[in-house]
This record gives structure tokens, sequence and C-alpha cells, in this order.
């Protein structure tokens, strides 16, 4: 009948709408996110040696020289944690779980091993809230301030515990 007719046109047309409100909104967000990507990435570059994309399993997902250099072997490929002490890799991967539950830049000290031997530096790690990159990754290679030294990682820890069950409440 023609009721029915009319129905199911209007339910075809309200789907259209929704779902075309459903795109511009993921488009919003996805807009919001390479700007917060692309300003974290600026912040990052003019803090750190070097900048690393990771992909979510922390492998290096952007080639790039100074960060070859810097760690002094091609990286393309490579998981990050690959190239800090095996001491440390536990706390990296921690450090990249509570930045990307918490969408909160996280700081730890790590020792970075090469060729030439091992070294202290300092990763400013950033969840980028898109897939690729996942991560971007602060490196400098000397301590910036003692307020971020080894021991004040168990406050940063604890904060990112707190912020984590304030979440889920």
């Amino acid at each position: 009948s023609a009721v029915q007719g009319a129905y199911r046109l209007e339910r075809s047309r309200r789907a259209e709408w929704v779902q075309g409100r459903t795109v511009e909104e993921q488009r919003g967000r996805l807009s919001v996110q390479a700007a917060l990507a692309h300003g974290m990435q600026a912040v990052a570059e003019h803090l750190c040696d070097a900048v690393v994309s990771l992909s979510e399993g922390g492998a290096v997902c952007v080639k790039h020289l100074a960060i070859d250099s810097f760690f002094g072997r091609p990286m393309l490929g490579r998981s990050l944690a690959d190239a800090v002490l095996e001491s440390d890799r536990e706390r990296l991967a921690s450090a990249m779980s509570c930045a990307s539950t918490t969408a909160i830049p996280q700081c730890l000290q790590v020792t970075l091993k090469g060729a030439r031997g091992t070294k202290e530096a300092k990763f400013l790690i950033t969840a980028t809230g898109a897939a690729h990159p996942k991560f971007l990754v602060g490196v400098c290679s000397e301590p910036a301030s003692p307020e971020l030294s080894r021991t004040s990682e168990a406050t940063l820890r604890a904060d990112c515990e707190a912020a984590l069950e304030a979440q889920k409440a």
C-alpha cells in the first residue's frame, strides 16, 4: 500500500541521513586528530634531537635519515625496543600503553644501545590518536631536567594509573 511505501521511503531517507552525519563526524574527528598529531610532532621536533614515528606494534614506520644516523643503523621496520637495553623494554612498553590509553604524553629515561656503545636518552612518547603512525617518540640524547629522572617515573606511572582509574569511573 501507499502508506507502507511512504514508511519504507522515510526509513531509507533517515538511514541515509544518519549515515551522512556519521561520516561527517568521523571526518571532523580525523581532522582534529591530524592537527593534534602535526602539533605534537612540531613540539617534539623543537624539543628533541630526533622524532620517531612508530606503528601500533612499536616498529619505526617512517624512514628518516636523521633517525638512522641518531641510532647508528637503519631503523625502518625495526622495533624501537630493539634500540634500548633489555632492562628498559618493559618500561617502554608500559609508557607506550599508558600514552595510548590516556592520551597523556609520557616521559621516559632509557639507555640506548648501538654500534658505538650505550648512551642515556629521554623519550617523549605521544599517541597520535591515528592508526598510522600510532606513536610519535621524541628522542633527546641528554637528560632534559632532573625532574624527569628515573625516580620520577614512579610518580608518572602512578599518575597514569590514577588517570586510567578516573576514566573507568
